[in-house]
């Protein structure tokens, strides 16, 4: 039954209920204080351990009817026994017996003790005939309870694929939710979570990747050279060592109304992976830059997001000008920009009739290694109306849309990919 509760407790945690490991214990020790046959017993034991927030019932309440719905088997009634009375009728005769009862037939005498063991009394006999009585009772006890278990494990396994099968439909339609409309209060809290998951397994497959890249493979012929001192066996394994350099990232991000809704998931994003970069800066703009990273560094991530919104120097109700953005850029941060920085633009490339000054980011592409530029508009959009990517792709390494989760994760781990020996 431990396995049973684990599975629950699992899947609870896929659905985004708070179980801790101290929790699952309990709940697991309730078990043994609980009669299998009340359900309601068992439905309760596990909500007082497993749920601490009421928010979480009706999440609890339908999972639990998923992974305990099997039904109880019937025990097998035992035929009942006539009841006898001792004292029945009128007063008993001399001799013992009684009207309407047979006379009770004689008593048989002790038999003698043979050798050297003591004959059974009346008493050891009725224990010997309750004895079967009783092996029987729990045989049957341990049938219906291995029927029960028999018939959870069935109901759970059916429950799991199916928790399964809506997990990963879940996880695929939140892959492609799109995030440049007005989400759901829920639909943004998954989204949020997703993207935090996300910064943390690239985060780990990167690091995995560069203590890989810094031990390095085999080499044969170092190897055999030294092994030249120890009469030709290798004692020593010699390794053709890398040193990998981490980028410098620098964050061009619009937030704009238009843009705003994309760009906190990548903020998000970015925060989460900034310790995986040599150095990240990051400039928030409408029609020019201003420096957030400071803000971002001293505030958890949800306070540091909205006091972006009061910054001063920050007009969220001007035009996007990005050819000014790219020119102020190249003036006045000029020391960000050398050989081992890549720029990560988000935009929509819609200059509002502005002057769109290609010159400044070829300018500025001349400066850093990469460009690379994350649209969050479909591609069928591009280039039409006010929008001048077709001038800035040219000197961009990469142009990819970012309308999804699964888009920001192809564009984190092309970031994450671009270092160099």
């Amino acid at each position: 039954m431990t396995g049973q509760v684990t599975e629950f407790a699992r899947a609870l945690r896929d659905a985004g209920v708070r179980v801790s490991l101290a929790e699952a214990l309990d709940a697991c020790r309730a078990l043994e204080h609980l009669s299998l046959e009340r359900r309601a017993d068992l439905r309760l034991a596990l909500r007082c351990a497993l749920i601490k927030d009421p928010a979480d019932f009706p999440t609890f309440d339908l999972l639990f009817e998923k992974y305990f719905r099997c039904h109880w088997p019937r025990r097998k009634q035992r035929e009942s026994r006539p009841r006898t009375f001792r004292h029945e009728g009128a007063a008993p005769r001399p001799g013992g017996s009684q009207p309407g009862t047979r006379p009770a037939p004689p008593r048989p005498e002790p038999e003698r003790k043979r050798d050297g063991k003591q004959p059974l009394n009346e008493t050891d006999a009725r224990k010997g005939e309750r004895a079967p009585d009783q092996r029987e009772e729990r045989s049957e006890e341990e049938r219906w309870l291995a029927e029960w278990l028999a018939d959870l494990e069935e109901g759970m396994g059916e429950a799991r694929r199916e928790g399964l099968r809506e997990l990963r439909q879940r996880r695929s339609d939140l892959r492609r939710l799109d995030l440049t409309r007005r989400l759901e209060p829920e639909d943004a809290r998954q989204v949020a979570e997703a993207v935090e998951k996300l910064a943390r397994k690239l985060a780990s497959r990167e690091s995995l990747r560069r203590r890989r890249a810094r031990r390095g493979k085999v080499d044969l012929k170092a190897t055999l050279a030294r092994s030249a001192r120890t009469g030709g066996v290798p004692f020593h394994i010699e390794r053709r060592r890398r040193t990998v350099a981490k980028t410098k990232l620098l964050l061009l991000c619009d937030v704009s109304g238009s843009v705003w809704r994309v760009a906190a998931f990548l903020l998000r994003l970015i925060h989460h992976l900034q310790n995986q970069f040599a150095r990240t800066h990051s400039l928030v703009f409408v029609d020019r830059p201003v420096d957030v990273s400071e803000l971002l560094a001293r505030y958890p991530f949800e306070d540091a997001l909205a006091r972006i919104r009061d910054i001063p120097d920050l007009n969220l109700n001007a035009y996007s000008d990005f050819g000014n953005t790219f020119y102020e850029l190249l003036d006045d941060y000029a020391p960000l920009l050398d050989r081992d920085t890549v720029l990560l633009v988000l935009g929509d490339a819609r200059t509002n009739q502005f002057e769109p000054m290609e010159w400044a980011l070829a300018d500025l592409r001349q400066r850093i290694r990469r460009v690379v530029w994350l649209n969050p508009e479909p591609p069928e959009r591009w280039n039409t109306g006010d929008s001048v990517i077709r001038a800035y792709a040219p000197f961009c390494g990469a142009v990819l849309p970012c309308a999804t989760l699964e888009d920001l994760e192809e564009a984190a781990r092309l970031l994450l990919s671009d270092t160099r020996a």
